[in-house]
């Protein structure tokens, strides 16, 4: 598991809540929001995170870019379906 990515990958998600939670206030919520996020989103993060099959986090490609590439391993479904998550709350 590359751990780098992953960790790349949940900083992207947390400034994705900052900035859809700012976007709705229209006011930088700052640091504030990421402790939010952290409080309703980690858990389901680090599953998905546990979830990687090590032979997929070597090329980093589906973790690439905002949303990601496609590619046929269901953990890009369940990361899809975090940024998902994100925008429905």
């Amino acid at each position: 598991m590359d751990i780098k990515k992953i960790h790349e990958e949940q900083r992207r998600q947390m400034e994705i809540y900052k900035w859809i939670k700012s976007e709705q206030s229209r006011e930088n919520l700052g640091e504030t929001c990421l402790y939010g996020w952290v409080e309703k989103h980690a858990k389901a993060f680090r599953e998905w995170a546990e979830s990687i099959p090590l032979e997929c986090t070597h090329c980093g490609q589906c973790m690439s870019g905002v949303t990601g590439l496609q590619c046929s391993n269901p953990f890009n479904e369940k990361r899809l379906g975090l940024i998902d998550a994100l925008w429905k709350e």
